[in-house]
């Protein structure tokens, strides 16, 4: 039934029952040969992978073992290289769901939100979960903090890995405890965070040139502050300050648009890097297509 699904997503056909026809262009023989249409539409309408079976209610139960299956299936065979980011992901959907989300910066607005862990050299997706909403269960960590520790299991931590994340997640007390379970860490991150440097000797004065930058250490972080098209604030536990990188930006000069080399930090320089391949995943995720029901049922009451 799975490789019917698979197949269906890579071979496109006007109709689902084109699959089962025997005239031309179609007469597919891998179809046909698993199982009848029939059977494969009984399937399908009526999948059922398993009941609640405890008290605590969980919201993906129907589908938890397939769900746990891909997630294993995913990180037995591929290991990530030294670069992995994290990121949101939206799956758009209009299904009737109490855990739908919408978020009104994304591509996708409406739909099924996952945490998604990927390695940032291929944007392979090695580890990923699906929001469910607010938990019932009080946790004593903010959101951001469990999600990425969640992504990042004991298979990565203490392995010297190289994370990269968005400002969602980034908080000195997450930083912190990443570098102590030997895991360097880099993003951009908010300055109204908890741990953030209370000093105005970090700030870029409002007349900064594209280019300049302050920075700060402080309990084993680094903070810079960078003047792009705005002010960009980074964290990072394992980049220097400055290492002599530029980059090309068009600037005005004397009048006119020239294109030249402005300084920037590596911290900056390597999230832009390593967090742009993550889109990759998604990007082809659009191409594919497969079966996708939803259905509303009607009761007299």
């Amino acid at each position: 039934f799975l490789a019917i699904i698979i197949f269906s997503g890579l071979v496109q056909v006007p109709s689902k029952p084109d699959f089962w026809r025997t005239k031309w262009p179609y007469n597919f023989p891998f179809p046909r040969s698993c199982m009848t249409r029939d059977r494969f539409e009984s399937i399908l309408w009526s999948l059922h992978l398993s009941n609640k079976g405890t008290p605590q209610y969980d919201r993906l139960f129907k589908l938890k073992p397939l769900y746990d299956d891909i997630r294993v299936a995913c990180k037995t065979h591929f290991q990530p290289m030294r670069e992995i980011c994290i990121e949101e992901r939206m799956v758009a959907s209009k299904a009737r769901i109490d855990f739908k989300q919408f978020m009104r910066d994304k591509p996708t607005r409406f739909g099924y939100k996952l945490f998604v862990l990927a390695d940032s050299r291929t944007g392979y997706t090695w580890n990923f979960f699906i929001y469910q909403g607010k938990s019932a269960v009080v946790r004593e960590e903010r959101l951001s903090t469990t999600s990425v520790m969640d992504l990042m299991e004991f298979g990565l931590l203490g392995k010297g890995y190289h994370l990269y994340l968005d400002n969602f997640y980034s908080s000195p007390y997450l930083f912190q405890k990443l570098a102590s379970n030997s895991t360097a860490a880099c993003s951009t991150i908010r300055q109204n965070r908890v741990g953030f440097p209370k000093t105005t000797l970090n700030n870029l004065p409002r007349s900064a040139q594209r280019g300049e930058m302050r920075w700060i250490r402080k309990d084993g972080l680094l903070f810079i502050k960078w003047k792009d098209t705005k002010e960009v604030t980074v964290c990072s536990t394992f980049h220097k300050a400055f290492s002599g990188a530029t980059v090309k930006r068009t600037v005005k000069e004397a009048g006119h648009w020239v294109v030249k080399d402005v300084p920037v930090p590596g911290a900056v320089k390597d999230y832009n890097k390593f967090m742009g391949v993550i889109r990759l995943s998604p990007n082809v995720v659009y191409f594919y297509t497969t079966f996708r029901f939803k259905s509303l049922y009607y009761f007299f009451v």
